[in-house]
Parts: structure tokens; C-alpha cells; sequence
């Protein structure tokens, strides 16, 4: 983690966000996962370590709804990430990739045309999944 102490705790929550780098979580599913597993770790020191996980780029933030609520996710470098955004259920806050080589082409038109370079992993798309489409 850095520059910072590596505590037990720190590295309780780096291991957890780890173990489950498929899934996108919260400070307070990490804190409930790790609290199940019977170690301990104030929800301050895991705001804390994701803060710190956040700057050495280790993890990923995303914005689940416009309220602020947030996920993380773990960067796995090996695997590469770059084609690939999120879509994010407006009714229940399921999060999912979606692979699509259409993003890439995206990325280069909005770079040619505007200037811009599209972050894609950090890219979300907002509507309504299977499940909930039909509730709406």
C-alpha cells in the first residue's frame, strides 16, 4: 500500500477486495465480508485503506447512483481492462461488465473528432437490467 503502514487490518481489506475482484464493493460489503470471516476492522480503517488502495491505483471507484454511493473493484493488471465498461441497474445497483470492441472504436473517434480519451473501464452505462426492465 504504499508509502503507509501495513497493518493487519490494511491488509485484511486489500485480501478481501482480492479474493472477490469479480464483484463490485461496497465499504460496507467489504466491512460485512470481513466481519463474517471474524476479523475485525473499524469501517473507519477500511475507508481508510480504500482510500489508499484508490491512489496507488490498485483499485477502482465507481459511482453507483447520482446520491454518491460508490464501489470498488480490484485492478487486475495481468488481465487488462480495457475494453470492456459497466452497466449499472438504475432499480436494484447490480453492476456487470459489458465487452464490446465497439467501445475501443468509440474511444478512437471521440480522441480523432474531439480531443478526448474515453477512460472505458471507467465508463458506465445507466438502465435497467434483465431482472428489473419489467418492474419499471
Amino acid at each position: 500500500m504504499g508509502s503507509h503502514r501495513k497493518t493487519k487490518q490494511k491488509c485484511y481489506v486489500q485480501e478481501c477486495i482480492v479474493k472477490n475482484s469479480k464483484d463490485h464493493l461496497t465499504v460496507d460489503d467489504i466491512f460485512e465480508i470481513l466481519k463474517e470471516d471474524g476479523r475485525y476492522v473499524s469501517k473507519a480503517t477500511v475507508y481508510r485503506c480504500v482510500g489508499n488502495l484508490l491512489k496507488e491505483g490498485s483499485i477502482r471507484q465507481y459511482k453507483i447512483n447520482s446520491g454518491g454511493k460508490a464501489c470498488y473493484q480490484y485492478v487486475n493488471k495481468e488481465q487488462g481492462c480495457d475494453s470492456h465498461c459497466h452497466l449499472v441497474c438504475l432499480r436494484c445497483e447490480k453492476i456487470c461488465h459489458f465487452e464490446c470492441d465497439e467501445m475501443l472504436s468509440l474511444r478512437r473517434t471521440l480522441q480523432e473528432k474531439k480531443g478526448f480519451l474515453l477512460d472505458i473501464p471507467g465508463s458506465s452505462l445507466y438502465g435497467f437490467c434483465s431482472s428489473c426492465k419489467n418492474k419499471v
